[in-house]
């Protein structure tokens, strides 16, 4: 299969995209990574830090705003170079919901793409809780996600509870009774993350403290509501506790240091405990996660979507400082597994995939020509057309054809930039697909 990947990039600086840091690209790598015997077609902004040596994935430059507002209403189909007469796209994933309904109808004015399948996958619904900018925020965008869900095959929420606590609620809110909802669900399943802090190595260094460390490690931000951490630094007894702030945005008196992903861990792999205070909107969360793998707990303010994280058992959920306080006296080390949410992402990816089997059910009188060109060497999708007619690479015609073929066994070499088939008996090379060098080492690891 052939996916072409519209990102929703948030981490700037400047116009340079922060591929490393951009935890809306985790998810895009992570869905690469699930599906290495595809080809990867990745629509990155014009200017980017990620680099990739992998033989199944091929850049596309797209001029991306770089506004996280514009990038709800913005797109423009003229700035998206595919050559239709030598590739082939299968599924659209896309990352910003509200696009879907001009990502579909790009897609349908091109014959040759009638068959394409979109995934919208979902890493920010507007809600009353969390619109940005308040009341001057548009409302309208929650109907343009409404929309794009219609728009799409299948949508990805991080939960069955996100789902229902933000969007099912908001529908209640908007008196939106007349939109069947279990048209809506059965559309819907999920994309858990996993954080990979385990799969790092960890850097010794001095953490210049004999103190217990209580570690911070969210953006120091109202929506990681740091009036109750500062609240708890007031009341924390300081000749005993030492609170690092990983985000170094954060005010003196924190201790606060920029730290490579190694050293991070270290820090985590040494640390007594870590702290969560997230109270309003939350989708998802890796850093709350990251102490958890290395055995440290998290002391977490009681929320029903971050419940979601941890076995149902969890003993260090608190509802009040006090609260807080007393469980900090009595931790010991978190010798549980937590789930393996990547696993459940990967397997939900797959199965949503397979439900849109593709089978053509057309007749082709030319599908036996096809067979003996491929059969005789001629296997790209442009040489093969030219062949036989070069107008079918616009028509809707190859397209269906193109199911024929993976139906019967032919192969699309997944290496190869260009549609290019081999024959059912014929092997694909293997090829070690890395994307992940030293530069984009910390795009698996934690999220400030």
């Amino acid at each position: 299969m052939r996916i072409l990947h519209y990102l929703s990039p948030v981490r700037w600086d400047a116009n340079l995209f922060r591929a490393d840091i951009d935890s809306n690209f985790k998810v895009v790598l992570k869905t690469i990574e699930f599906l290495p015997e595809c080809h990867h077609y990745i629509l990155m902004p014009l200017r980017h830090n990620f680099k990739t040596t992998a033989k199944n994935i091929t850049l596309i430059s797209y001029n991306y705003p770089w506004s996280g507002v514009s990038s709800k209403t913005y797109f423009n189909n003229h700035d998206i170079k595919l050559d239709i007469t030598q590739t082939d796209i299968d599924f659209v994933f896309n990352h910003q919901l509200e696009l879907a309904p001009a990502i579909s109808n790009y897609f349908s004015s091109k014959r040759n793409f009638s068959n394409i399948k979109i995934f919208s996958f979902c890493h920010w619904l507007d809600t009353k809780l969390n619109r940005v900018g308040g009341d001057k925020f548009n409302p309208i965008y929650f109907l343009n996600q409404l929309a794009g869900i219609y728009s799409s095959d299948k949508v990805f929420f991080h939960n069955k509870e996100v789902f229902n606590l933000y969007f099912l609620e908001e529908m209640k809110n908007r008196n939106l009774y007349f939109i069947d909802s279990s048209e809506i669900e059965n559309k819907i399943t999920y994309m858990p993350l996993s954080s990979t802090i385990d799969k790092v190595e960890s850097e010794k260094f001095d953490l210049k403290t004999n103190k217990k460390i209580i570690v911070f490690n969210h953006r120091y931000s109202d929506s990681s509501n740091t009036k109750m951490l500062n609240d708890f630094y007031e009341k924390l007894n300081k000749d005993e506790y030492e609170l690092w702030v990983t985000d170094t945005n954060a005010p003196e008196p924190y201790t606060r240091e920029s730290l490579s992903i190694n050293k991070y861990k270290y820090l985590l792999e040494n640390c007594y405990c870590s702290v969560c205070f997230i109270d309003k909107y939350t989708t998802w969360n890796l850093a709350l996660q990251d102490s958890l793998r290395v055995g440290k707990p998290t002391l977490i303010l009681y929320h029903s979507v971050l419940a979601q994280l941890v076995p149902s058992n969890y003993q260090y959920f608190f509802n009040t400082l006090d609260e807080l306080f007393s469980k900090i006296e009595t931790i010991s080390d978190f010798e549980e597994q937590l789930e393996d949410f990547d696993a459940s992402f990967k397997d939900n990816i797959i199965l949503s995939m397979d439900s849109f089997e593709k089978v053509s059910t057309k007749q082709f009188d030319k599908i036996e020509s096809y067979k003996n060109l491929i059969k005789n060497n001629i296997r790209n999708k442009f040489q093969i057309n030219n062949r036989i007619n070069p107008d079918l690479a616009r028509s809707n015609g190859f397209s269906s054809i193109r199911l024929t073929l993976l139906q019967e066994g032919y192969k699309d070499d997944y290496n190869k930039s260009i549609t290019t088939y081999l024959l059912p008996t014929e092997k694909i090379d293997n090829f070690d697909n890395k994307f992940f060098e030293k530069e984009n080492s910390k795009i698996l690891g934690f999220d400030t």
